[in-house]
């Protein structure tokens, strides 16, 4: 079902406060910390599956 955005009068948006959220990324950045999965497969050739099973 489509959604249409309706015309809104300016006034109806006077009490609408817009939040700076610039800090949060500094803290994702910060907080981040590598999973440390190991080194990466060699891949050669493309996976065989045969009805969801890796052959």
């Amino acid at each position: 079902m489509p959604s249409r955005l309706r015309l809104l009068l300016p006034t109806l948006c006077a009490g609408i406060s817009i939040v700076d959220l610039s800090g949060q990324w500094l803290s994702i950045a910060k907080d981040w910390v590598d999973p440390n999965l190991g080194a990466e497969p060699d891949i050669t050739d493309a996976p065989r599956v045969i009805g969801g099973v890796v052959q």
